[in-house]
């Protein structure tokens, strides 16, 4: 079985972990998840950074409100960074983020992967309103999203869809072969 890894950024830390955060590359980090998988599908987080001189092997795709159809056969769109301040790393003012999340959405992805995500409005978690409101109204895959920490249930329905925060986790999905 062909491994795909999907990846929703903040990979970088510092070097010697002093403490969470800072900004950097993140290419080693895909190239490491590529030698052991068939494909490696991610967008970046408000902290990563691609060397701009770096070209990355085929089967490593980042995406920017792109949709791809992965080696399993699924569309995947993503879109990554945060809503904030445009003159800081990784990030768009509120309207330019939806309004390309939304792009995104309306081919129809299986999974839309972004770096932020929505709120769990449910148990009052952290997350994005504007995301919320606008996965609620016209999106109804699977959501996957990291940036915020849920320490538990992180599943949440979303309109005609779910979330799925993954910020600190490892997910396996794999096809059911009962058939």
């Amino acid at each position: 079985m062909a491994l795909t890894i999907l990846v929703c950024g903040d990979l970088y830390d510092y070097p010697d972990c002093r403490k969470p955060g800072g900004t950097g590359s993140v290419e080693t980090v895909f190239l490491s998840l590529s030698e052991v998988s068939e494909e490696v599908i991610a967008v970046l987080g408000n902290h990563d950074t691609l060397v701009s001189n770096t070209q990355l092997p085929s089967k490593i795709k980042v995406l920017d409100g792109q949709v791809v159809k992965a080696n399993f056969g699924l569309r995947i769109g993503g879109l990554g960074g945060i809503i904030g301040n445009p003159k800081r790393h990784n990030r768009r003012d509120e309207d330019t983020f939806i309004r390309h999340m939304e792009l995104c959405t309306r081919k129809r992805p299986h999974i839309l992967m972004l770096h932020q995500g929505p709120e769990d409005k449910v148990r009052g978690r952290v997350g994005s309103h504007s995301i919320t409101q606008s996965l609620e109204k016209g999106f109804s895959g699977l959501t996957l999203f990291g940036h915020t920490h849920w320490p538990d249930c992180p599943l949440i329905e979303i309109g005609d869809g779910q979330g799925l925060n993954i910020d600190a986790r490892v997910v396996v999905i794999a096809p059911n072969n009962s058939c």
